[in-house]
């Protein structure tokens, strides 16, 4: 649970402020409403009975504190909470998101950001880009399922990763914004799997936020290529992805040379 900061506290008090005085306001109608009926069925039973017991307005005074304890109890928990991706991301000191061209290196939270993934060949749930910083090349490839040219270019991926794993590692990766969600990446997965030697080895990173806005793809699939330093090399579409194009740059990042 993340400390507050100082704006948000003030906004939490200001909440909180709200919330009690609305409780006050509605709890004292609703005694003056009860005191006005009681007072009329006293006057009509005995205008000579006892005077009215304060106990009863002691047990209210009691409720209210009470609720409205509870409900100061409920707005701070769910403040504390409520962390979004957006907020998780500012704690890992990705508050602030500038988009990357050709030339520029992505921050050191990006490398350690947690993302979660599906495919893995270890069977991992999440993962981090620092994963595979022993990589000469990562390839982040965004993708959807709505995406035809996207998916029938997976067994090439495929391929490609065999070839090069030494050097290179593939992540697909599906944004949020696709609506995919984990059971349906799976599902295409699954399907991929039956198409190739073994199993699809590309894992997916999905339900992402961080990276798109870093890169902010217009259309898919659209390829960011990363040396191990995390400077993006080169943006492109799914056609420059070719061994010949692999090699070169391989061999320009001191990777391994590989036949043709």
């Amino acid at each position: 649970m993340r400390k507050l900061r100082k704006g948000e506290s003030y906004a939490l008090l200001r909440t909180i402020r709200a919330a009690i005085i609305t409780t006050k306001r509605s709890l004292q109608r609703c005694a003056q409403r009860d005191d006005v009926a009681t007072e009329e069925l006293s006057e009509r039973l005995s205008r000579h009975s006892a005077p009215r017991s304060d106990e009863g307005s002691s047990r209210r005074r009691r409720y209210n504190l009470s609720l409205i304890g509870m409900i100061c109890f409920i707005v701070l928990f769910s403040e504390a909470q409520a962390q979004s991706a957006g907020e998780q991301a500012a704690a890992n000191g990705l508050a602030v998101i500038k988009p990357l061209q050709i030339g520029d290196t992505i921050p050191e939270a990006l490398w350690n950001l947690p993302l979660q993934v599906v495919n893995h060949p270890d069977g991992k749930d999440t993962i981090t880009l620092n994963d595979y910083r022993d990589k000469k090349l990562i390839i982040l490839d965004f993708w959807s399922s709505w995406c035809s040219s996207c998916i029938n270019s997976f067994p090439s991926l495929d391929s490609i990763q065999n070839v090069f794993r030494d050097d290179l590692q593939i992540l697909l990766v599906n944004p949020a914004s696709s609506k995919d969600d984990r059971l349906r990446i799976l599902y295409i997965m699954e399907q991929q799997g039956r198409g190739v030697t073994g199993s699809f080895a590309v894992p997916s990173i999905y339900n992402d936020k961080i990276i798109t806005k870093y890169f902010q793809p217009k259309v898919y699939p659209r390829l960011i290529w990363l040396n191990e330093k995390g400077e993006v090399l080169a943006i492109t579409g799914k056609k420059e992805l070719n061994r010949g194009r692999l090699q070169q740059l391989l061999l320009k990042e001191g990777g391994d040379r590989y036949g043709n």
